[in-house]
């Protein structure tokens, strides 16, 4: 299996700014299992969770009706 990974910016950290470009979440393949992810925060920790759900939350998080 072919190892992806995607480096996004933190932009906030606990509702606080961050002007830290060390700072970011790695996410990438599960070494054996296509349905599922890593996430890494740098220098707090690595979970794996379900890619599809991940997904959805995402989606639901930013489908806001903004007026």
């Amino acid at each position: 299996m072919i190892k992806v990974e995607n480096t996004v910016k933190i932009y906030e950290m606990n509702g606080e700014e961050t002007a830290s470009e060390d700072k970011n979440v790695k996410i990438s393949s599960h070494w054996n299992r296509n349905e599922l992810v890593n996430i890494k925060i740098t220098g707090v920790a690595m979970i794996t969770v379900s890619a599809k759900d991940l997904e959805s939350a995402i989606r639901n998080a930013t489908n806001t009706a903004r007026f």
